[in-house]
C-alpha cells in the first residue's frame, strides 16, 4: 500500500535526527497512524534512553490512547526482542493491542534477528516487512558494521594537491578552501570519535572539533604510541568537546585527557578498534596523517572515504593515501576546481 511508503518515509526523516548520539545503538523512527491521522512520532534521541516506539507511544495525547488498539505503528527497524537498557519494544507493542506493526528493515543484531517479527506475529498481529527496506537498511550500515565486525563504523577523509600530496613535509600546509571546512565538519558532526596521529598533532596543531555544522564535537581520539607529544597546551586540549588519549603508561600528556587508555606499543588496528567500540565509539572518523590512514586502508579496515581534492599543486611534500580494497566502499570526492561530488561504489583508485 503507497500510504505504507508514505509513513514510512516519515519515519526515516525521523529516525535521522539521532545523529551521533545513538553510539552503538541503531537509529530508528517510529509513527503510529491511526484511520491517515498520525498520532504520535518519535526516534531513539540518545543512547541508554527509550527506543522509537516508546517515544512514539509518548508522544500520543491522553484524548487519543483509546485508539491506539485500533492503529497502525511503522517502525524502521523491528521491534527489539530483549531486555537491555529499555525494556523490549516487541513485548510493548503487544501490551499496547497494536492492530498493525509495519517494519522496514530486520535487525542484524543476533539477539533480536526477525525474532521480535515473530514474537508480533505469535501472537496475531498483523506484521508488514520490508517496506522501504532499501532506505531503512542503508541508514542501518554504521550499526551493522558494528553488529557484524564488532568495531566502530570507520569513516577515512583527507584533502589532498593537484599533484597527490597531503602537505609540504613537517610543514603545516593548507590544502583545501576554506568553505569546503563545512564537509570536514559535517562529518565530525556525524560521528563519535575522532581519530588522529602523532605526527598531524605536532605539525598541525588541529583543534578536532565541530564549528561549522549541526550536531556535536567528537571525542578527539589521539593515537600517540611512542609518548611524542611534546608537554605544552595544545589547541584540541582547549577545543569543546572530550578527549581520549591512547599510548603508553608514561604519556607526558596523560593527565591532560580526560580519559587515556595504555596500549601496547606494536599493537595493531584491530586491538585499538576493539578498545574503542568497548568504550561505545560506535563511528568513527579518521583524519590522518598518512601512515595512519594508509594503515586503515591496507588492512582494510574502513567503511567510506571522503576525499578533498585541491586544484593546486605543491610538487613536493607527503604523498596522499591510495585507496584500495576488494570490499565494497563508498568514496565521495570533492574537487575543488568545480566544487562537484561524486559517488561511486567498489572504488580502487581515483583520477
Amino acid at each position: 500500500m503507497k500510504q505504507d511508503e508514505l509513513y514510512m518515509d516519515r519515519a526515516l526523516e525521523l529516525a535521522r535526527n539521532g545523529d551521533n548520539r545513538t553510539q552503538t545503538n541503531p537509529r530508528v523512527g517510529a509513527v503510529i497512524v491511526y484511520n491517515n491521522r498520525i498520532l504520535g512520532e518519535g526516534w531513539h534521541k540518545e543512547f541508554g534512553q527509550e527506543h522509537a516506539e516508546i517515544q512514539a507511544l509518548n508522544d500520543i495525547k491522553a484524548e487519543d490512547r483509546h485508539l491506539v488498539p485500533k492503529s497502525t505503528i511503522y517502525v524502521t527497524l523491528e521491534p527489539c526482542s530483549f531486555i537491555g537498557k529499555s525494556p523490549s519494544c516487541a513485548h510493548r507493542i503487544l501490551k499496547e493491542n497494536f492492530h498493525r506493526v509495519v517494519v522496514g528493515a530486520i535487525d542484524p543484531n543476533p539477539k533480536v534477528n526477525g525474532r521480535g517479527c515473530r514474537i508480533l506475529k505469535e501472537a496475531g498481529i498483523v506484521v508488514r516487512e520490508g517496506v522501504r527496506k532499501n532506505e531503512c537498511e542503508r541508514l542501518l550500515i554504521p550499526f551493522s558494521t558494528q553488529q557484524v565486525l564488532k568495531r566502530p563504523y570507520i569513516h577515512l577523509k583527507w584533502a589532498q594537491s593537484y599533484d597527490g600530496f597531503l602537505s609540504k613535509v613537517g610543514e603545516r600546509t593548507p590544502i583545501s578552501h576554506s568553505y569546503l571546512k563545512f564537509v570536514t565538519h559535517q562529518i565530525r558532526g556525524q560521528c563519535q570519535g575522532l581519530l588522529v596521529g602523532t605526527d598531524t598533532l605536532i605539525v598541525d596543531n588541529p583543534r578536532l572539533d565541530n564549528r561549522f555544522s549541526c550536531g556535536d564535537s567528537p571525542v578527539k581520539i589521539i593515537l600517540d604510541r611512542k609518548g611524542r607529544i611534546p608537554l605544552k597546551n595544545w589547541s584540541f586540549l582547549l577545543s569543546k568537546g572530550p578527549t581520549l588519549g591512547m599510548g603508553p603508561e608514561n604519556h607526558p600528556l596523560r593527565s591532560y585527557f580526560d580519559q587515556f587508555v595504555v596500549i601496547n606499543r606494536e599493537g595493531g588496528l584491530k586491538e585499538i578498534l576493539n578498545t574503542l567500540f568497548d568504550l561505545g565509539v560506535g563511528t568513527l572518523m579518521v583524519e590522518g596523517g598518512a601512515k595512519l590512514l594508509s594503515s586503515f586502508i591496507s588492512e582494510e579496515m574502513w567503511d567510506k572515504a571522503t576525499i578533498i581534492k585541491s586544484p593546486n599543486s605543491i610538487k613536493n611534500g607527503i604523498q596522499a593515501p591510495f585507496l584500495t580494497g576488494h570490499l565494497i566502499k563508498d568514496a565521495i570526492i570533492y574537487n575543488h576546481s568545480v566544487l562537484e561530488m561524486v559517488s561511486d561504489r567498489l572504488r580502487p583508485y581515483f583520477n
